[in-house]
């Protein structure tokens, strides 16, 4: 069976069935200069539909599917839809299904409104087209969906948009979004989107320009989510390897980045990038197995580095109202903590946790202030507060079972507390320091 509807004067359009069933193809296209090439290869099942309406649209679709031994399907086992409305706009769609014998399905769909002007590499898409979208699946049970627009739709300028997406496995699921802001109509947005695996969930929203969002899974049952708001200058990379992650990544200032990387299974990571983050970076790296990790940026010029490589670690990084924060963590064995909590200006923190059991926690509230927690043992406790300005504080516990607590106050103060807890175990240390010129060491 094959069905054409068309509506224009220059459209190409090609449906072969050979010996098999129901390729279907529905195209309509209204204006000048339009293009769209459909080639359902394979049999059984196929189902295309393209409108377009504007000028300068380019659509092409090619789907393979031949199932042996199933004459007759209830359920199309490939779906292609491609509408783009606007000026300049180029949409391409392949599906390819050999997997058998459970009547496999592809499904996919592109959407593109927009009204722009064509750049010209190396500053515009390569295509030269203001927007583009590409889909690439090979499997089963594949299903995506790209949708790019400016806001409203055909309302004005669009800056060069381009998504794509590749899918090679089975069950896979990848939604794309760009809503672009008229006022960046120059710098354009890019969303590319790997999958190689089975049952990977992506989904990905642009709502400025001048961005990047970067996404691989690799592995069983991954999950990411990629939502960059109405800003510009943001980039997200987002690599899973292995099974069961989450990514969450979250940006609405302005130049920004966030980088994570998971791998081994069952890792949990949370970015946020909020307002008053602008020159903020955050870096996640996760193995192992069952890591959690939450970083939270509303401070300008933030840096957040995060290395997971145990077993059940745990740790949460704030940074807000002020300029210049860092903090580090680095973090193996198992079931460790980690809390950093930074208000203020040029704050800096380290962790680095390698034994089993241990709980670090740092607050820092106020300006020019190191902390700086080493805990190689098991079941260590640290805690550190400094408030006010110029506060150091150094923990090193290389046994087990130890304890330590310092607190820092003082406007202009020199506070500096040392404290090593080392060859023995169950030792305990409490420092608290305000005022000027205070400095306490402490040797166990």
């Amino acid at each position: 069976m094959k069905k054409h509807l068309i509506a224009t004067a220059s459209v190409l359009a090609l449906s072969f069935a050979g010996q098999a069933m129901a390729n279907d193809s529905f195209i309509d296209q209204i204006g000048l200069g339009n293009s769209t090439l459909i080639d359902q290869t394979g049999g059984v099942e196929g189902v295309s539909s393209v409108i377009q309406d504007g000028t300068n649209n380019v659509a092409e679709v090619t789907q393979s599917e031949n199932p042996n031994g199933i004459p007759n399907f209830s359920i199309p086992t490939n779906d292609a839809s491609i509408m783009q409305v606007g000026e300049n706009a180029r949409a391409r769609i392949t599906q390819s299904n050999p997997d058998q014998p459970n009547a496999p399905t592809n499904s996919a769909t592109i959407t593109q409104y927009s009204n722009g002007t064509p750049q010209t590499p190396p500053d515009g898409i390569p295509s030269g087209f203001s927007v583009n979208a590409n889909i690439v699946q090979t499997g089963s049970g594949n299903t995506s969906d790209i949708l790019q627009s400016d806001r409203p739709a055909g309302s004005g300028p669009a800056s060069g948009v381009t998504a794509y997406n590749e899918q090679v496995g089975k069950d896979n699921q990848s939604s794309i979004t760009q809503a672009v802001r008229n006022e960046d109509a120059d710098p354009y947005s890019d969303v590319d989107v790997f999958q190689f695996g089975d049952a990977n969930i992506s989904n990905v929203e642009q709502g400025g320009s001048d961005s990047r969002v970067l996404v691989e899974q690799n592995g069983v049952n991954n999950f990411s989510n990629v939502e960059q708001r109405t800003n510009r200058e943001m980039i997200a990379t987002v690599e899973q390897d292995g099974s069961d992650h989450e990514s969450f990544v979250t940006q609405t200032a302005r130049t920004v980045e966030a980088t994570v990387k998971q791998s081994d299974t069952s890792q949990f990571s949370t970015v946020f990038q909020g307002p008053q983050s602008r020159y903020s970076e955050a870096t996640v790296t996760q193995s192992g197995d069952n890591n959690d990790s939450d970083v939270s940026q509303t401070n300008t010029s933030a840096i957040a580095t995060v290395t997971q490589s145990g077993v059940d670690g745990s740790s949460t990084i704030s940074q807000s109202d002020g300029e210049g924060a860092e903090a580090t963590l680095m973090q193996s064995g198992f079931g460790n903590y980690n809390l950093m909590t930074q208000t203020g200006d040029d704050q800096t923190a380290s962790v680095t946790q390698s034994g089993d059991l241990n709980d670090s926690t740092i607050t820092q509230s106020g300006n020019d202030q190191l902390a700086t927690v080493l805990q190689t043992g098991d079941n260590n406790a640290s805690f550190i507060t400094q408030s006010d300005d110029n506060q150091i504080a150094y923990v090193e516990q290389a046994s087990h079972n130890n304890y330590s607590e310092i607190t820092q106050s003082g406007i202009g103060a020199g506070n500096t507390a040392n404290v090593y807890q080392l060859a023995t175990s169950g030792n305990s240390s409490i420092i608290s320091q305000a005022g000027t010129g205070n400095l306490a060491t402490v040797n166990q």
